[in-house]
């Protein structure tokens, strides 16, 4: 299996002799299934316990990969597992193990092995996504963007945000997503300037902003988009603002590619904002895939370097207590030394969204 092969390529890199994989993520990730409970990789064999009732899926796809494990198998036996296997050092993901579960491990294996944090092994394996994630990703990006299309004909002021929001959700269902990827974002007038707001039962108003923050799920990956509207009419101000932050999102977008560190990208848009920078109060933008938020970050000072297979959001915004926000998103996916939108583009100027029935 071409992740578990990354995976044992990131074990070697860090001296990594045995890898306890505990991580629900981590686990659909290596073997593309639920119900697991844990695994136990090393450089020749692979064993994986699965949870009772998820043992016939698991002897069906990964008997001829991994060796099974009886469901019921407890931690006593991850010795014996590895007493022809010296160092005597087990590798755990250090970001996602409890403590409880740290003592509980501990206690078993006491005076037989010695239990290390193996750093980010799995979570650097997934970075770089490989053709079926990138796949998934592009159709739940793709049902996400017709999603918002529909917009156009259904939202008009007097509509409460939670409404909108519960429209979003049941399309892209219809539209062939398992789910949304996160709990969808409306925001109206004044509420907009929450960065990550909840949906309430309050109306929007002609006249107003309006910010959706939204993504589909589809087999488990992810998608993410933003996009802010007009409602029925614009003001001069809120043109100027979003022409300020396009830019800004453009800049964010051309810093990307293979070898540039994720923070230049991150320097880019904050500096296209100009006066406004201030106002720019996230960072720029997070790995998509098996979860919303993952490595890598595009943030200030950070240094990592992207590389090709990468997807990660761009999201300039910024927000103005008691008047509004303007934040645009897309998910893109770094492709050599550029990178590639699988959401589409926001439109350079502020569209207007919905119809005024009370011709206000």
């Amino acid at each position: 299996m071409d992740r578990l092969r990354e995976v044992r390529r990131q074990m070697a890199a860090r001296r990594t002799g045995a890898l306890l994989v505990t991580n629900p993520m981590s686990l659909k990730y290596l073997f593309r299934i639920s119900d697991l409970r844990w695994a136990l990789v090393t450089p020749r064999q692979v064993y994986v316990v699965p949870f009772r009732l998820g043992e016939d899926v698991a002897r069906k796809q990964l008997r001829r990969t991994c060796i099974l494990l009886a469901s019921s198998a407890s931690w006593e036996i991850i010795p014996r597992l590895l007493a022809r296997f010296p160092p005597y050092r087990l590798a755990f993901e250090e970001s996602s193990m409890t403590v409880s579960l740290f003592r509980s491990i501990s206690r078993v294996i006491e005076h037989q092995l010695l239990l290390v944090a193996g750093g980010p092994i799995v979570e650097s394996s997934r970075e770089v996504k490989f053709a079926d994630e990138i796949t998934m990703i592009e159709k739940a990006s793709r049902i996400t963007r017709d999603t918002l299309a529909q917009l156009e004909i259904f939202v008009s002021p007097g509509m409460t945000e939670r409404s909108i929001a519960v429209f979003v959700d049941r399309t892209m269902r219809q539209l062939g997503a398992d789910g949304p990827a996160f709990e969808t974002i409306v925001l109206g007038g004044p509420r907009s300037a929450y960065p990550h707001g909840v949906s309430s039962e309050r109306r929007i108003k002609a006249g107003e902003l309006l910010l959706i923050d939204v993504g589909a799920r589809v087999a488990g990956y992810c998608s993410d988009m933003t996009r802010v509207y007009a409602l029925s009419r614009s003001t001069a101000r809120q043109k100027a603002i979003y022409a300020r932050v396009f830019r800004s999102y453009l800049a964010g977008v051309r810093a990307l590619g293979r070898g540039r560190p994720a923070g230049k990208a991150y320097d880019a848009s904050r500096k296209a904002l100009g006066g406004l920078a201030h106002r720019f109060i996230h960072g720029l933008g997070h790995g998509v895939g098996l979860e919303i938020h993952e490595s890598p970050r595009l943030a200030s000072m950070e240094v990592q370097k992207l590389r090709s297979g990468n997807v990660v959001t761009v999201e300039p915004g910024v927000y103005f207590p008691g008047w509004g926000g303007i934040r645009l998103e897309d998910t893109y996916l770094i492709r050599g030394n550029r990178a590639i939108s699988v959401t589409g583009m926001p439109a350079p100027a502020l569209p207007v969204l919905g119809r005024d029935l009370k011709g206000e």
